[in-house]
Protein backbone atom coordinates (compact mmCIF):
# COMPACT_ATOMS: atom_id res chain seq x y z
CA UNK A 1 0.00 0.00 0.00
CA UNK A 2 3.26 2.45 1.08
CA UNK A 3 4.58 1.76 -2.63
CA UNK A 4 1.12 2.46 -4.49
CA UNK A 5 1.03 5.71 -2.78
CA UNK A 6 4.52 6.59 -3.39
CA UNK A 7 3.60 5.72 -7.18
CA UNK A 8 0.23 8.09 -6.82
CA UNK A 9 2.23 10.96 -5.20
CA UNK A 10 5.15 10.71 -7.22
CA UNK A 11 2.72 10.85 -10.48
CA UNK A 12 1.25 13.84 -8.66
CA UNK A 13 3.97 15.90 -8.16
CA UNK A 14 5.32 15.33 -11.63
CA UNK A 15 2.06 16.21 -13.29
CA UNK A 16 1.97 19.74 -11.41
CA UNK A 17 5.86 19.87 -12.22
CA UNK A 18 5.38 19.47 -16.29
CA UNK A 19 4.10 23.45 -16.25
CA UNK A 20 7.36 24.58 -14.92
CA UNK A 21 9.68 21.91 -16.59
CA UNK A 22 8.32 22.85 -19.82
CA UNK A 23 8.42 26.43 -19.93
CA UNK A 24 8.77 28.41 -22.49
CA UNK A 25 11.80 30.84 -22.08
CA UNK A 26 12.89 31.80 -25.52
CA UNK A 27 9.84 33.33 -27.31
CA UNK A 28 9.41 37.26 -27.38
CA UNK A 29 5.92 37.00 -28.89
CA UNK A 30 3.05 34.88 -28.78
CA UNK A 31 2.09 34.04 -32.48
CA UNK A 32 -1.37 32.67 -31.13
CA UNK A 33 -2.36 35.93 -28.74
CA UNK A 34 0.01 38.62 -31.11
CA UNK A 35 1.36 40.43 -27.76
CA UNK A 36 4.75 40.60 -26.48
CA UNK A 37 5.30 37.97 -23.43
CA UNK A 38 6.50 39.04 -20.13
CA UNK A 39 10.34 39.21 -20.11
CA UNK A 40 12.40 37.16 -16.91
CA UNK A 41 12.08 39.74 -13.98
CA UNK A 42 15.27 40.95 -13.49
CA UNK A 43 16.98 42.79 -10.04
CA UNK A 44 20.23 42.86 -11.30
CA UNK A 45 21.51 45.58 -14.24
CA UNK A 46 23.92 44.69 -16.41
CA UNK A 47 26.81 46.77 -14.62
CA UNK A 48 26.04 44.31 -11.53
CA UNK A 49 24.04 46.90 -9.62
CA UNK A 50 20.72 46.25 -7.87
CA UNK A 51 17.87 47.39 -9.31
CA UNK A 52 15.73 48.30 -6.19
CA UNK A 53 12.87 49.56 -8.69
CA UNK A 54 12.58 45.68 -9.48
CA UNK A 55 12.97 44.13 -6.46
CA UNK A 56 9.66 45.76 -5.63
CA UNK A 57 7.93 44.72 -8.24
CA UNK A 58 8.97 41.18 -8.68
CA UNK A 59 6.38 39.33 -7.30
CA UNK A 60 4.04 40.95 -9.90
CA UNK A 61 6.77 40.46 -12.44
CA UNK A 62 7.66 36.77 -11.55
CA UNK A 63 3.76 35.94 -12.01
CA UNK A 64 3.73 38.00 -15.26
CA UNK A 65 6.52 35.82 -16.40
CA UNK A 66 5.05 32.06 -15.00
CA UNK A 67 1.34 33.53 -16.35
CA UNK A 68 3.07 33.83 -20.28
CA UNK A 69 5.31 30.86 -20.03
CA UNK A 70 3.92 27.89 -18.54
CA UNK A 71 4.35 24.61 -20.17
CA UNK A 72 1.43 23.37 -22.63
CA UNK A 73 -0.37 27.11 -21.61
CA UNK A 74 -1.60 26.82 -25.75
CA UNK A 75 -3.64 23.65 -24.95
CA UNK A 76 -4.62 24.85 -21.76
CA UNK A 77 -6.23 28.31 -23.09
CA UNK A 78 -7.92 26.22 -26.12
CA UNK A 79 -9.86 23.29 -23.62
CA UNK A 80 -10.70 26.71 -21.82
CA UNK A 81 -12.36 28.47 -24.36
CA UNK A 82 -14.46 25.25 -26.25
CA UNK A 83 -16.04 24.85 -22.85
CA UNK A 84 -16.23 28.40 -22.18
CA UNK A 85 -20.31 29.74 -22.93
CA UNK A 86 -19.56 33.18 -21.75
CA UNK A 87 -19.92 36.68 -24.74
CA UNK A 88 -16.49 37.71 -23.23
CA UNK A 89 -13.48 35.36 -23.26
CA UNK A 90 -10.04 35.51 -21.41
CA UNK A 91 -10.93 39.73 -21.74
CA UNK A 92 -9.15 40.09 -24.81
CA UNK A 93 -12.42 38.38 -27.18
CA UNK A 94 -16.33 39.14 -27.46
CA UNK A 95 -17.88 36.29 -29.49
CA UNK A 96 -20.55 37.63 -31.51
CA UNK A 97 -23.34 36.89 -34.05
CA UNK A 98 -22.76 34.50 -36.36
CA UNK A 99 -19.57 33.41 -35.35
CA UNK A 100 -18.29 36.79 -35.36
CA UNK A 101 -15.38 38.04 -33.00
CA UNK A 102 -14.72 41.23 -31.48
CA UNK A 103 -11.13 42.21 -30.10
CA UNK A 104 -11.90 43.95 -26.16
CA UNK A 105 -8.59 43.64 -24.11
CA UNK A 106 -9.40 46.55 -21.59
CA UNK A 107 -5.86 48.04 -21.80
CA UNK A 108 -5.35 48.02 -25.34
CA UNK A 109 -8.00 51.02 -26.02
CA UNK A 110 -10.91 48.92 -24.24
CA UNK A 111 -13.35 48.54 -27.29
CA UNK A 112 -16.15 47.64 -25.14
CA UNK A 113 -16.42 50.74 -23.67
CA UNK A 114 -15.66 52.53 -26.87
CA UNK A 115 -19.06 50.36 -28.13
CA UNK A 116 -21.30 51.47 -25.23
CA UNK A 117 -19.70 54.74 -25.78
CA UNK A 118 -18.71 55.00 -22.26
CA UNK A 119 -15.43 56.25 -23.05
CA UNK A 120 -15.75 60.58 -24.50
CA UNK A 121 -13.58 62.76 -23.86
CA UNK A 122 -13.55 66.01 -22.17
CA UNK A 123 -13.61 69.26 -24.20
CA UNK A 124 -9.98 69.37 -22.58
CA UNK A 125 -8.95 66.25 -23.88
CA UNK A 126 -10.31 66.79 -27.30
CA UNK A 127 -8.43 70.46 -27.54
CA UNK A 128 -5.04 68.48 -26.61
CA UNK A 129 -6.00 65.53 -29.35
CA UNK A 130 -6.72 68.66 -32.40
CA UNK A 131 -3.49 70.07 -30.65
CA UNK A 132 -1.32 67.43 -31.03
CA UNK A 133 -2.11 67.00 -34.70
CA UNK A 134 -2.28 70.57 -35.84
CA UNK A 135 1.36 70.41 -34.99
CA UNK A 136 2.40 67.95 -36.81
CA UNK A 137 0.49 69.61 -39.70
CA UNK A 138 1.68 72.77 -39.30
CA UNK A 139 5.75 71.44 -38.36
CA UNK A 140 5.27 69.57 -41.74
CA UNK A 141 3.78 72.58 -43.75
CA UNK A 142 6.44 74.67 -42.89
CA UNK A 143 9.09 72.16 -43.96
CA UNK A 144 7.40 71.91 -47.44
CA UNK A 145 5.56 68.29 -46.48
CA UNK A 146 2.33 67.61 -47.07
CA UNK A 147 0.85 65.25 -44.22
CA UNK A 148 -2.49 62.75 -43.74
CA UNK A 149 -3.75 61.39 -40.61
CA UNK A 150 -5.44 58.16 -40.74
CA UNK A 151 -7.99 56.61 -38.32
CA UNK A 152 -8.49 53.13 -38.73
CA UNK A 153 -12.36 52.48 -37.45
CA UNK A 154 -12.70 49.92 -34.82
CA UNK A 155 -14.48 47.08 -36.42
CA UNK A 156 -17.52 47.04 -34.31
CA UNK A 157 -18.38 50.66 -35.70
CA UNK A 158 -18.55 49.20 -39.06
CA UNK A 159 -20.23 45.98 -37.98
CA UNK A 160 -22.24 46.62 -35.03
CA UNK A 161 -25.10 44.53 -35.56
CA UNK A 162 -22.46 40.94 -35.31
CA UNK A 163 -21.95 42.12 -31.68
CA UNK A 164 -24.03 40.35 -29.26
CA UNK A 165 -25.44 43.75 -26.99
CA UNK A 166 -27.36 46.33 -27.88
CA UNK A 167 -25.70 49.27 -28.54
CA UNK A 168 -26.80 52.87 -26.94
CA UNK A 169 -27.42 55.69 -28.85
CA UNK A 170 -25.22 58.78 -28.88
CA UNK A 171 -21.95 59.97 -30.63
CA UNK A 172 -19.00 57.95 -30.53
CA UNK A 173 -15.09 59.19 -29.19
CA UNK A 174 -14.24 59.26 -32.65
CA UNK A 175 -17.19 61.35 -34.12
CA UNK A 176 -16.60 64.07 -31.31
CA UNK A 177 -13.28 64.61 -32.52
CA UNK A 178 -14.44 64.77 -35.86
CA UNK A 179 -17.48 67.26 -35.05
CA UNK A 180 -14.19 69.19 -33.36
CA UNK A 181 -11.83 69.37 -36.12
CA UNK A 182 -10.87 73.03 -37.34
CA UNK A 183 -11.20 73.88 -41.45
CA UNK A 184 -7.58 73.24 -41.33
CA UNK A 185 -7.67 69.89 -40.36
CA UNK A 186 -10.58 68.71 -42.24
CA UNK A 187 -9.35 68.18 -45.57
CA UNK A 188 -5.90 66.28 -42.94
CA UNK A 189 -8.25 64.00 -41.21
CA UNK A 190 -9.08 60.70 -43.02
CA UNK A 191 -11.66 58.88 -41.16
CA UNK A 192 -12.91 56.00 -43.32
CA UNK A 193 -16.20 54.92 -41.13
CA UNK A 194 -18.79 56.32 -43.75
CA UNK A 195 -17.12 54.71 -47.01
CA UNK A 196 -16.87 50.95 -45.14
CA UNK A 197 -20.47 51.39 -43.97
CA UNK A 198 -21.83 52.24 -47.17
CA UNK A 199 -20.05 49.67 -48.99
CA UNK A 200 -20.68 47.02 -46.94
CA UNK A 201 -23.63 45.25 -47.40
CA UNK A 202 -21.74 43.57 -50.60
CA UNK A 203 -21.76 39.56 -50.75
CA UNK A 204 -18.46 39.38 -49.08
CA UNK A 205 -17.11 41.49 -45.46
CA UNK A 206 -14.75 43.97 -45.21
CA UNK A 207 -13.39 42.90 -42.03
CA UNK A 208 -12.13 39.57 -40.73
CA UNK A 209 -14.81 37.80 -39.33
CA UNK A 210 -12.34 36.28 -36.48
CA UNK A 211 -9.65 39.02 -36.67
CA UNK A 212 -9.88 42.67 -35.54
CA UNK A 213 -8.53 44.27 -39.33
CA UNK A 214 -10.02 45.41 -42.19
CA UNK A 215 -9.44 42.91 -45.03
CA UNK A 216 -8.11 43.55 -48.46
CA UNK A 217 -11.42 44.40 -49.91
CA UNK A 218 -12.09 47.28 -46.91
CA UNK A 219 -8.37 48.26 -47.36
CA UNK A 220 -8.64 48.69 -51.36
CA UNK A 221 -11.70 51.49 -50.14
CA UNK A 222 -9.11 53.27 -47.84
CA UNK A 223 -6.98 53.16 -50.59
CA UNK A 224 -9.65 54.63 -52.51
CA UNK A 225 -10.26 57.75 -50.32
CA UNK A 226 -6.34 58.33 -49.84
CA UNK A 227 -5.42 58.12 -53.74
CA UNK A 228 -8.18 61.18 -54.05
CA UNK A 229 -6.44 62.94 -50.99
CA UNK A 230 -3.18 62.42 -52.30
CA UNK A 231 -4.38 63.83 -56.27
CA UNK A 232 -5.86 67.06 -54.52
CA UNK A 233 -2.07 67.39 -52.61
CA UNK A 234 -0.32 66.78 -55.80
CA UNK A 235 -2.59 68.19 -58.76
CA UNK A 236 0.19 68.08 -61.37
CA UNK A 237 1.13 64.33 -61.36
CA UNK A 238 -0.03 61.63 -62.86
CA UNK A 239 -0.79 58.79 -60.72
CA UNK A 240 -1.10 55.02 -62.29
CA UNK A 241 -4.91 53.70 -63.22
CA UNK A 242 -4.95 50.26 -61.69
CA UNK A 243 -7.49 47.33 -62.96
CA UNK A 244 -7.25 44.80 -59.81
CA UNK A 245 -8.74 41.47 -59.86
CA UNK A 246 -9.99 39.71 -56.88
CA UNK A 247 -10.14 36.16 -55.18
CA UNK A 248 -11.89 35.01 -52.31
CA UNK A 249 -10.39 32.69 -50.19
CA UNK A 250 -11.84 31.01 -46.72
CA UNK A 251 -9.82 30.44 -43.84
CA UNK A 252 -10.60 28.64 -40.53
CA UNK A 253 -9.87 31.35 -38.23
CA UNK A 254 -7.86 34.96 -37.96
CA UNK A 255 -5.78 36.61 -34.85
CA UNK A 256 -8.72 36.85 -32.58
CA UNK A 257 -9.37 33.48 -32.31
CA UNK A 258 -6.35 32.66 -32.05
CA UNK A 259 -6.29 35.11 -28.96
CA UNK A 260 -9.33 33.72 -27.29
CA UNK A 261 -7.85 30.16 -27.50
CA UNK A 262 -9.84 28.48 -30.22
CA UNK A 263 -7.52 26.61 -32.31
CA UNK A 264 -10.24 27.59 -34.97
CA UNK A 265 -13.24 29.34 -34.80
CA UNK A 266 -15.92 29.52 -38.03
CA UNK A 267 -15.11 30.72 -41.12
CA UNK A 268 -13.09 33.85 -42.25
CA UNK A 269 -13.31 35.81 -45.45
CA UNK A 270 -9.91 36.54 -47.20
CA UNK A 271 -10.06 38.07 -50.33
CA UNK A 272 -7.06 38.78 -52.10
CA UNK A 273 -6.77 41.48 -54.63
CA UNK A 274 -3.83 42.59 -56.99
CA UNK A 275 -3.17 44.41 -60.65
CA UNK A 276 -3.88 42.63 -63.86
CA UNK A 277 -0.20 43.26 -64.50
CA UNK A 278 1.05 42.26 -61.34
CA UNK A 279 2.49 44.29 -58.36
CA UNK A 280 6.21 44.07 -59.89
CA UNK A 281 4.88 46.62 -62.65
CA UNK A 282 5.04 48.94 -60.29
CA UNK A 283 7.42 48.65 -57.58
CA UNK A 284 9.93 46.62 -55.62
CA UNK A 285 11.08 45.91 -51.96
CA UNK A 286 14.60 47.20 -51.62
CA UNK A 287 13.88 46.48 -47.97
CA UNK A 288 11.70 44.25 -46.37
CA UNK A 289 13.19 42.96 -43.29
CA UNK A 290 10.22 42.38 -41.19
CA UNK A 291 7.17 44.52 -40.15
CA UNK A 292 9.28 47.60 -38.94
CA UNK A 293 11.73 47.84 -41.96
CA UNK A 294 10.09 48.20 -45.58
CA UNK A 295 11.14 50.50 -48.21
CA UNK A 296 9.64 50.28 -51.61
CA UNK A 297 11.26 52.12 -55.06
CA UNK A 298 8.55 52.31 -57.47
CA UNK A 299 9.12 52.33 -61.51
CA UNK A 300 7.15 55.64 -61.88
CA UNK A 301 10.41 57.97 -60.48
CA UNK A 302 8.00 60.78 -61.15
CA UNK A 303 6.02 60.53 -58.28
CA UNK A 304 6.21 61.42 -54.57
CA UNK A 305 8.04 60.18 -52.01
CA UNK A 306 6.38 59.22 -48.85
CA UNK A 307 7.50 58.43 -45.17
CA UNK A 308 4.42 56.20 -43.65
CA UNK A 309 4.19 56.00 -39.67
CA UNK A 310 1.63 53.13 -39.32
CA UNK A 311 0.24 50.09 -37.23
CA UNK A 312 -1.17 46.49 -38.16
CA UNK A 313 -4.42 48.13 -39.70
CA UNK A 314 -1.85 49.22 -42.65
CA UNK A 315 -0.55 45.71 -43.49
CA UNK A 316 -3.33 45.43 -46.07
CA UNK A 317 -2.90 49.18 -47.20
CA UNK A 318 0.61 48.74 -47.74
CA UNK A 319 0.44 46.97 -51.41
CA UNK A 320 -1.83 49.78 -52.30
CA UNK A 321 -0.33 52.63 -51.23
CA UNK A 322 3.08 51.61 -52.72
CA UNK A 323 1.60 52.17 -56.15
CA UNK A 324 1.27 56.05 -55.57
CA UNK A 325 4.59 56.80 -54.54
CA UNK A 326 8.42 56.67 -55.89
CA UNK A 327 9.63 55.68 -52.63
CA UNK A 328 8.07 55.17 -49.65
CA UNK A 329 9.68 53.81 -46.08
CA UNK A 330 7.36 52.24 -43.84
CA UNK A 331 7.87 52.56 -39.94
CA UNK A 332 6.06 50.73 -37.52
CA UNK A 333 5.40 53.17 -34.89
CA UNK A 334 4.03 56.50 -33.84
CA UNK A 335 5.19 60.16 -35.83
CA UNK A 336 7.22 61.70 -32.70
CA UNK A 337 9.64 64.26 -31.82
CA UNK A 338 12.46 61.74 -32.29
CA UNK A 339 11.63 61.49 -36.23
CA UNK A 340 12.04 65.15 -37.12
CA UNK A 341 16.21 65.29 -37.52
CA UNK A 342 15.29 61.99 -39.79
CA UNK A 343 12.95 63.13 -41.88
CA UNK A 344 14.51 66.39 -42.59
CA UNK A 345 17.81 64.67 -43.42
CA UNK A 346 15.61 62.54 -45.75
CA UNK A 347 12.91 65.12 -46.88
CA UNK A 348 9.72 63.14 -48.38
CA UNK A 349 7.21 65.06 -50.28
CA UNK A 350 4.25 63.53 -47.45
CA UNK A 351 3.88 61.46 -44.15
CA UNK A 352 1.33 59.76 -43.84
CA UNK A 353 0.63 58.44 -40.38
CA UNK A 354 -2.28 55.72 -39.35
CA UNK A 355 -3.32 55.41 -36.54
CA UNK A 356 -6.17 52.24 -35.09
CA UNK A 357 -9.81 54.18 -34.03
CA UNK A 358 -9.20 52.30 -30.39
CA UNK A 359 -5.84 53.71 -29.90
CA UNK A 360 -6.21 57.35 -30.96
CA UNK A 361 -6.82 58.77 -27.54
CA UNK A 362 -3.36 58.42 -26.83
CA UNK A 363 -2.74 61.00 -28.80
CA UNK A 364 -3.34 63.81 -26.87
CA UNK A 365 -0.65 62.79 -24.35
CA UNK A 366 2.26 62.61 -27.28
CA UNK A 367 4.11 66.21 -26.95
CA UNK A 368 5.04 68.02 -30.21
Amino acid sequence: MKKLNAVFTGIFLLIIALPFLFMDRKSAVSEKENRTLAAFPRVITSDGRIDSENIAKFPRMADSYINDRFGFRNTFTTLAAAVNTTKIINGYVVTGKNDWLFYSRSDDGNNIADFFKLNLLTKTEISRFIENIDRRRRWCEDNGIKFIFLIAPNKHNVYPEYYPFARPEGITRTEQIMAALPDTLKDTVIYPLDSLLQHKGGQNPLYFETGTHWNMAGAYLVYELLLDRIKQLFPQTSFPAIDFVTEISYDDSDSIAFMSGFSSYGKTTAPVMRPVEGWERYYRYTKNEDRNSIIIENTDTALPRAVIFRDSFFMALEPFTSTLFSSAEYHWRWFTEQDKQTILQNKPDIIIWDVVERATAGIRHLPW
